[in-house]
């Protein structure tokens, strides 16, 4: 059985291994990258069910990373989750215009993490037949 996958991309390594250890512990497979160039390269290699987004990335920023995948062929589809310590108004209004399908505030508890996720893959219409969770 192929588990669910999911990209955590962030530059904090504390922040990607507690969310990877969660994640884990709800039996998804995890595959975790630091900047935004590989954040591209893994998404097309791995083809993610979702994507957890720090709106901060070194060499480009989140919001950038987003609208790219938004607008590529073969990433469209795929669910962003943005994760962020940015509470304002705006941080939200610039997530929702890059294509986020969802935005989670920093610190979370794992419970909304999970619920989250969760939420966001159910919504798909279906998972490809090769993402069994």
């Amino acid at each position: 059985m192929i588990k669910i996958r999911i990209l955590i991309a962030d530059d904090h390594f504390d922040t990607v291994q507690i969310s990877k250890v969660i994640l884990e512990s709800e039996h998804y497979h995890v595959d975790t990258v630091f900047d935004s160039e590989s954040v591209l390269t893994k998404v097309l290699e791995e083809k993610p069910s979702l994507i957890l987004l720090d709106m901060m990335l070194p060499k480009m920023g989140g919001l950038e990373v987003c609208r790219r995948l938004k607008q590529g062929r073969a990433t469209s589809s795929i669910p962003v989750m943005m994760v962020t310590a940015k509470s304002d108004p705006e941080a939200r209004a610039g997530a929702v215009a890059a294509g986020a399908d969802a935005y989670l505030l920093k610190p979370f508890d794992p419970s909304t993490l999970v619920e989250r996720v969760n939420e966001i893959l159910h919504r798909l219409p279906s998972l490809p037949l090769t993402h069994d969770r």
